[in-house]
């Protein structure tokens, strides 16, 4: 998956208006979802940050990319936005606000990372799911609502949906979960 993944973006970004279109796209469907949250992040953690990284735009205090495709990034000349690599360096209860937008169907290991934004949120802390649904190819697993309730089991979740199909994108799960105190 990851190597379709990195040949994704290495075309995609070949494109002369590659980010105004990605960022027009996280403003229609991240942003208008999770708008109220996005004014509150306090200390977050970006899981699969890719090389256009959501938290790029400052909206957080602190803020923290996370990708093990980091390195392949940068080398290829993609992003000079440097990611961690590892999720494990950072310490349990860092982030207030844990950020998996279009990661969680592009991993062959989703339960391991809602584990680790378990781990590394504060208590009260928020996870900010995003994750396209139905959709299979050589860099999406197939996921379904079913999947994403059983992966929120360990949260509270606010408030949850499932947005309709839009140009380009497929329906997709979106929700605000909060971590147990």
């Amino acid at each position: 998956m990851q190597a379709a993944e990195l040949a994704w973006w290495k075309a995609f970004l070949e494109h002369p208006t590659a980010k105004q279109r990605m960022w027009a796209l996280y403003g229609a469907r991240y942003y208008g979802f999770f708008w109220k949250e996005l004014h509150d992040l306090g200390t977050v953690v970006e899981i699969g940050a890719g090389p256009l990284p959501v938290i790029e735009v400052g909206i957080a205090h602190v803020a923290v990319a996370v990708d093990t495709l980091s390195e392949h990034y940068v080398e290829a000349g993609l992003t000079d936005w440097r990611s961690w690599a590892d999720i494990e360096e950072i310490p349990d209860g860092y982030a207030d606000t844990v950020l998996l937008l279009n990661v969680l169907d592009h991993t062959d290991k989703p339960e391991q990372l809602i584990a680790a934004a378990l781990r590394i949120l504060q208590p009260d802390g928020k996870v900010l799911v995003f994750v396209h649904l139905g959709q299979e190819d050589d860099k999406h697993g197939l996921v379904t609502k079913a999947d994403c309730d059983r992966w929120l089991k360990g949260f509270e979740v606010e408030r949850a949906e499932i947005l309709a199909r839009a140009e380009f994108d497929p329906p997709a799960y979106a929700a605000v979960a909060v971590k147990h105190g």
